[in-house]
C-alpha cells in the first residue's frame, strides 16, 4: 500500500511541478494516512510520505529534479554546530615581555604598522554541543613579521646567544627596513557560543604552532640581503585567542603564552596581535 501511495505521490508532485499556474501563491494539499502533498510556492513541489520529504524542483531551463530527503538526516543536520575558524586573518604585531609588559623601550620595538601577523585558517573541524555551541578545531599557517624600529638586526652567537647587531649606513646605505620573520602551523582548540538571532559569536581557546621557518631581512640601496636560520627559536609555542565576530567579519586578539625563543638565547619575547578576520 505504502509503495502505491509512493507512486502516485511522486506522480502527482511531477504533474503539479510541471503544470502551468497563473498564481504563484497556488497551494494544493492531499493528506491520507501515509502521504501529505503539497504544492508550493513558485515552482518547487513538497511531498511527505512517512518520514522522508520528496522534493520536486524546476531549474532555470524548465526542468524539473527530484531529490528525496530523510527526516532524521535533516534533523541531524539541523541541529549541526557550525564554527567561525576558518579564514583569512590579519593583524598586528606588538612585543611583550612574560608579565605582559610592552618592549618598546629596547631594541625589540617595532614598527606597529608595518609588524603584521597574516593567519591561513586552512581547515575546520567541529564538535557539537549544542546547536550554538561547540568546539572548533582545525589547520592553518600563521606569518609574523616584526619590523625593527631601530637600526639592529639579530644573529644567533656560537655560544647559542640571540644578540642584536648594529645596521649601519656605511654597509647598508639608503637603509629601508630590517625585520625578523617567523612562520608557524597552527592548530587550534577553541570553545565557541553563538547567538543565531544577531549571528554573533564568541571563541576562546588555545593555539598550538610548530615552527617551520625564521629569517632576517635587511634591505638597502644595495637590495635584499637574507639570512635564513632557527635563531634559536623554540619548535613549539602555545598563545591564548579570543575572537568576536557578527556574520563573516570579526575581530581577534592573540597572546603567546609561552616565549617564543630557547633559554639559552638569552631573550624573553611574548609576540601580542590583534587583527580583523574575514571567514
Amino acid at each position: 500500500m505504502k509503495n502505491l501511495i509512493f507512486t502516485i505521490a511522486l506522480l502527482f508532485a511531477f504533474h503539479m511541478a510541471n503544470a502551468n499556474y497563473t498564481s504563484k501563491s497556488d497551494t494544493v494539499i492531499i493528506k491520507s494516512n501515509d502521504a501529505q502533498i503539497i504544492e508550493s510556492k513558485d515552482d518547487k513541489t513538497k511531498v511527505r510520505i512517512g518520514g522522508n520529504l520528496l522534493v520536486v524542483e524546476k531549474d532555470e531551463h524548465g526542468n524539473s529534479h527530484i531529490s528525496i530527503l530523510d527526516r532524521n538526516k535533516r534533523k541531524n543536520r539541523s541541529r549541526r554546530f557550525y564554527g567561525h575558524w576558518k579564514g583569512f586573518e590579519i593583524g598586528t604585531n606588538f612585543m611583550m615581555d612574560g608579565d605582559f609588559n610592552t618592549l618598546n623601550n629596547t631594541n625589540w620595538k617595532v614598527k606597529i604598522p608595518r609588524s603584521l601577523e597574516v593567519n591561513f585558517n586552512l581547515t575546520q573541524a567541529n564538535l557539537t554541543i549544542t546547536r550554538h555551541w561547540g568546539m572548533v578545531t582545525g589547520f592553518g599557517l600563521t606569518f609574523n613579521d616584526f619590523h625593527f624600529a631601530n637600526d639592529v638586526t639579530i644573529d644567533k652567537m656560537e655560544n647559542g646567544k640571540v644578540e642584536f647587531i648594529p645596521v649601519k649606513e656605511e654597509e647598508y646605505p639608503g637603509l629601508k627596513k630590517t625585520k625578523f620573520s617567523a612562520g608557524y602551523v597552527t592548530v587550534p582548540l577553541l570553545m565557541e557560543f553563538q547567538i543565531p538571532r544577531e549571528r554573533t559569536y564568541f571563541s576562546f581557546g588555545v593555539e598550538g604552532g610548530i615552527n617551520f621557518t625564521s629569517h632576517t631581512k635587511i634591505k638597502s640601496s644595495k637590495g635584499k640581503e637574507k639570512d635564513w636560520g632557527s635563531f634559536n627559536l623554540k619548535p613549539f609555542r602555545a598563545s591564548a585567542v579570543v575572537r568576536l565576530g557578527i556574520k563573516d567579519i570579526k575581530i581577534f586578539a592573540k597572546y603567546s603564552l609561552t616565549n617564543i625563543f630557547e633559554d639559552r638565547a638569552g631573550q624573553i619575547v611574548h609576540p601580542f596581535s590583534i587583527g580583523f578576520s574575514f571567514n
